[in-house]
């Protein structure tokens, strides 16, 4: 017999502050590239602009970006949907119903194309991006 994870809410509060403070801490690199320009004919108008020391670093920090907003997330969406898919092929085989296996291969199918076809068109995005530069 297995036991229940049992979520309480000092552990829901507790995980909730370690994903902020997580979150924080990962997200401080922008802020050394950040920089205001002035802009207008005043100049009394402000551009926030990132300015990084060098095309290094720049790229450095756009791949930083790519894995944390984007490849980590991917991974995790996709470990969490393979799970809920095999949870589903497993509840419809006991069922036996045909149909209902095709539907869910059909599911799982389409939540992984859809993707790794962001992935790619985000990968391909900011490398060209980049590149242009």
């Amino acid at each position: 017999m297995q036991t229940r994870f049992n979520c309480t809410q000092n552990r829901a509060k507790k995980m909730v502050c370690f994903v902020w403070s997580l979150s924080i801490i990962l997200a401080t690199p922008i802020l050394y590239g950040q920089s205001l320009r002035a802009v207008g004919e005043d100049g009394d108008l402000f551009w926030c602009v990132k300015m990084w020391p060098s095309k290094a670093v720049e790229r450095l920090f756009e791949i930083w970006m790519l894995v944390l907003v984007l490849s980590i997330p991917l991974s995790v969406m996709i470990f969490a949907y393979v799970g809920i898919c095999r949870e589903l092929w497993n509840v419809m085989a006991m069922r036996g119903t045909m149909v209902a296996r095709r539907y869910a291969c059909v599911i799982f199918f389409n939540t992984i194309s859809l993707c790794v076809i962001f992935y790619v068109i985000f990968d391909y995005v900011l490398f060209h991006t980049i590149s242009s530069y």
